[in-house]
Formats: C-alpha cells, sequence, structure tokens
C-alpha cells in the first residue's frame, strides 16, 4: 500500500499546506464561484475584482487554508477571466490557491497566473479527461483533484465507485504522477434523491484514507432538497472526518461549519495539544438560548386540503408517497370513472398541491420524489388503458444530458414527475451526443425536448444542441436546465424556457403545451 511520506502539498509564495491522511484538515474556500448568488457574477464580466478581494480577505481571516478560484460564466472570456481572477486573489491572499474550472485552457490559464503549488479542480476519471489533466498537472507541478467520474458516468455502486478510484490509481501510476499529488473527490450526492448515499461516501472516504490517498468532499450536496441543511451538513461533516476526510469545499464564514471541523479534527487526534481549536474558539459562536427554528417544520401532508369525493384516497396515497396504495386506489376507481378522469382528478389535483407544498418548503426532496413515483403508479395504471383505447397521452417529451455532461440526477427527478403528470418521457441518459438527440426528436414525434448541463464546459455543446433542434424542428419545443445554466443563458442561445427546478419545469411544460389535464379523446 502506498503511504505518501508528507501528504499532497499546496503552496503559495508563503505559506505551505500538507493535506492528507492524519495531517490538519484542509478548508478550502467555496466563495469565490459565479454559481453562488453574489456580485461576482455582475462584476466579473465587467473586469472588476473588489468584491473577489473581499472574499479572498475574509475566507483568510476565517480560516480558510485554500481559496477556491472559479468564474465559469459561459459569455465571458474564462482563461482571461480566470488569469485575472488569480491575480486578484493573489494580491489579496497569501494562501494556496484552487483553480477550479471543468476546462482544462481555463486551468491551464489559471496554473500560469499563480505562483507556488496550486491545486487543479478538477477533472474526471475518463480517458479523455484523466490523462491530459495529470499530463498539465505534472507539466506546472500542481495537485490534482480527481472526480470518480468515467464513461460510463456516475458510478451507480460503491463497488464500482471504488473500482473508479483504483483505475485513477492505476492511470496515476502509468504516467509517473505521484500519488501525493492527487486529490480524490469522495462524491457527496443528496441524501434526499438515495437514503444510502451518505455511507457509501463514508465508506469510499475510509478506502482512500486507508490507501493513503488524499480525499475531499463538496459537503454541502449532501443536503440538497431537505430541511434543516445546516444541522445535515454539520453532522455529515463530522462523520466524514471520523472516517478519514482530508479537505473539504465549503464556506469558512459559516462559523458552525467551521467550529464542527475544529472539533472533529481535535477528537480525531489531528490537532496535536489541541492548540489550533484552542486558538480557532474565539471565533466560536458563544452559548445561547434555542432559537425559535426558521425553517418550516416538514410535518404529515396536509391532505385535508384534498376535495372530499371518491378520488379522496387516491390523493392521500400520492401524497404520503405509498406507490402500492395508490395502485390499489387506481384499478378501484376505473371499475367506476374513466381513465381522464382518473388523471384530471385524482392525480393532477394532489401533485398541484405536492407542488404548492414544495414551493411553500413544506415538502422536501424525498417526498416529492415518492409522491411522483406514487402518481406515476396511478398514472401509469389510466394510460394502459388509454393507450389500448387509441387514446394518445398528454404529450411526449425527450429529455438529455448533453454530452460531455455526466450528472443527471436533476433531469432523473425531473422524468419522473412528468411521467407521474400523464406525459410519456423518454430519458436518452447523460453524456448524449447531438445527432443523437436530434435524430431521435426529428422521428420520435416529440412537442417538447429538455436539455441538461451541470458542466459549464457544457454550455457550449448545450447552446449548439439547441440551435440545431431550433433549424431542424421549429415545431418543437426546446427548455434547458441544470445548475449552470440560467434564465438569461437560456434565453441567450434561443430555447423556449428555462426552469429552476423539477416542479417548476412541470408547469413550465403545461403552460406551453397548454394541456391543464388530458383531453377527451
Amino acid at each position: 500500500r502506498f503511504e505518501p511520506e508528507a501528504g499532497t502539498a499546496l503552496a503559495s509564495r508563503g505559506r505551505l499546506q500538507l493535506a492528507g491522511p492524519g495531517r490538519p484538515f484542509t478548508v478550502i474556500g467555496e466563495r469565490i464561484n459565479v454559481s453562488r448568488k453574489s456580485p461576482l457574477r455582475d462584476e466579473i464580466p465587467m473586469g472588476e475584482w473588489g468584491t473577489l478581494r473581499l472574499e479572498a480577505r475574509k475566507q483568510t481571516e476565517a480560516g480558510a487554508a485554500v481559496p477556491d478560484v472559479n468564474v465559469g460564466l459561459p459569455s465571458i472570456d474564462q482563461e482571461g477571466a480566470m488569469a485575472e481572477a488569480v491575480a486578484a486573489v493573489q494580491q489579496a491572499s497569501d494562501l494556496p490557491l484552487s483553480i477550479d474550472s471543468d476546462s482544462l485552457s481555463v486551468i491551464e490559464a489559471g496554473l500560469r497566473a499563480t505562483a507556488g503549488i496550486p491545486l487543479i479542480n478538477s477533472f474526471t476519471a475518463r480517458e479523455d479527461s484523466l490523462r491530459p489533466g495529470l499530463a498539465l498537472a505534472a507539466l506546472h507541478g500542481a495537485a490534482a483533484a480527481v472526480l470518480p467520474m468515467d464513461e460510463e458516468g456516475l458510478p451507480e455502486t460503491l463497488d464500482a465507485r471504488i473500482a473508479v478510484i483504483k483505475k485513477v490509481l492505476a492511470a496515476a501510476d502509468e504516467e509517473g504522477f505521484p500519488r501525493r499529488g492527487l486529490v480524490i473527490d469522495g462524491l457527496t450526492l443528496a441524501a434526499g434523491a438515495d437514503l444510502d448515499a451518505a455511507r457509501s461516501t463514508l465508506v469510499t472516504l475510509a478506502f482512500l484514507r486507508d490507501e493513503g490517498v488524499t480525499s475531499m468532499l463538496g459537503v454541502s450536496n449532501i443536503s440538497h432538497g431537505m430541511p434543516a441543511r445546516g444541522l445535515l451538513n454539520r453532522t455529515f461533516l463530522a462523520m466524514a472526518m471520523a472516517s478519514g476526510l482530508s479537505a473539504a469545499i465549503m464556506d469558512p464564514t459559516d462559523m458552525q461549519m467551521m467550529e464542527t471541523a475544529a472539533a472533529s479534527e481535535l477528537l480525531a487526534g489531528l490537532d496535536p495539544k489541541g492548540a489550533r481549536f484552542i486558538s480557532a474558539s474565539k471565533n466560536f459562536a458563544p452559548p445561547s438560548s434555542p432559537a425559535v427554528p426558521k425553517e418550516p417544520a416538514a410535518g404529515a401532508p396536509s391532505v385535508s386540503l384534498l376535495p372530499e369525493g371518491p378520488y379522496r384516497p387516491l390523493g392521500e396515497a400520492v401524497l404520503e408517497g405509498d406507490s402500492k396504495r395508490a395502485a390499489l386506489s387506481a384499478e378501484e376507481l376505473l371499475q367506476t370513472v374513466s381513465p381522464i378522469s382518473l388523471v384530471n382528478e385524482g392525480v393532477i389535483p394532489a401533485l398541484t398541491l405536492v407542488g404548492a407544498m414544495y414551493d411553500e418548503g413544506k415538502f422536501f426532496l424525498p417526498q416529492l420524489i415518492s409522491a411522483a413515483a406514487a402518481a406515476e403508479t396511478a398514472c401509469g395504471k389510466a394510460m394502459e388503458l388509454i393507450s389500448a383505447a387509441g387514446g394518445e397521452p398528454r404529450g411526449k417529451i425527450l429529455l438529455a444530458t448533453v454530452e460531455g455532461d455526466l450528472h443527471d440526477l436533476g433531469k432523473n427527478v425531473l422524468g419522473t414527475i412528468l411521467r407521474s403528470h400523464g406525459y410519456l418521457v423518454k430519458d436518452l441518459g447523460k453524456d448524449v451526443p447531438t445527432e443523437k438527440i436530434l435524430d431521435e426528436t426529428e422521428k420520435g414525434g416529440y412537442q417538447v425536448v429538455g436539455l441538461s448541463a451541470l458542466m459549464t464546459s457544457t454550455m457550449k455543446t448545450m447552446a449548439a444542441t439547441v440551435a440545431k433542434l431550433r433549424e431542424s424542428c421549429p415545431d418543437v419545443f426546446v427548455l434547458a436546465g441544470g445548475a449552470s445554466v440560467s434564465d438569461a443563458f437560456a434565453k441567450s442561445i434561443g430555447a423556449h424556457g428555462f426552469a429552476p427546478d423539477a416542479v417548476s419545469a412541470v408547469r413550465l411544460v403545461e403552460s406551453l403545451l397548454g394541456n391543464e389535464n388530458i383531453k377527451e379523446q
């Protein structure tokens, strides 16, 4: 087993940070990132760096070890912006830097402007990304963060994730890249979408620790779509550090997160004599009386808001996410009502209430997914009868994550909710070539095509795909979504619409198609 002698070295002109198993915990500051709601989004395109310098100073003072720099706005010269951003950060802070982009050309621009040993954040385990990324890191003497996602996309199982990590280690050995220069991302997935996600990540971190490899996480992904996000983030951080986590991308100005990190480091035996904990304690929040909860409680669904009548049991099953009961209710109803009535009077009102509760923060991602699955089960019973009678679904929709992008959680959730509303949905998956999307759209008779992109480097691909769809299929509505997409970007590339989440996307589809309900055939 490989054991790094000194850990992963990150350095500026005046500071050295050693990360890795047995080393002090490394906080990678996340605040210099244009994906956050911040004046940075407006200032960076204009070449203004005041807020960026302020964030660099704030994170340094708050205890960050490495500020992360991300300027991935699709409408700007990202190479030039990265070089200028790095220069501005180095004027305001003496910490080592993390150069954050999914484009190797943007990363290289940042590396050329950086003094010391930076961290490349990041590239994937795909052959066309991994080996060029390792070569770039070796050329510039940088450490390399790697996402264990290969040509198959996000590993579906824990064993698959470990296998991809072993592939990364083998490739580094073959390329002569030292393992101590690697930082492997343990992959934080939303617990709200997969309650086993946290366990898989913790086991992955333990594996990396035992292999002597430096690990990192973006901690806050764990709480996506859940209530009490701060509590979940802090608890997961403590558990991850106990499992061997070496570094985390987090907000160093969040004092509760920093307190949790300091306490976890102390209790894990990584803070000799408690010196760092004692030094940091002067910034800890003083004890206070219990605060009144600010977030609405996620209690039982408000079934009382459903209308009385024969469809209520079905609506209750949908709200409670009980697919088995929804199927039984649908089968019973279909003995006396039409399939169209079942969808229009039973399923859609329940889903409308689900959407309203989600908007109000009374429903969260696990409840949204289970309610949609229950509704999809009931809707499926109705659609079988409609199809047998020669009827049509509410609409035909094609979904795809564009070529080069391997993320699909949001798209998958959207597909489930659209099906639960009575739409026929075909999902082409992730990393889908433009020509495949065009071919399927032309022959499939779809009314809507939904494209997703999370990585900023794939937004140009999304733009090109939208342009080709508008040209070859002018009667088809094209929607754009994903974490890296905004309403302004969607409009700029000619998309017919943008939605920030799955519930909003369904409303947008209904608005565009003008079919609040399934029409009688």
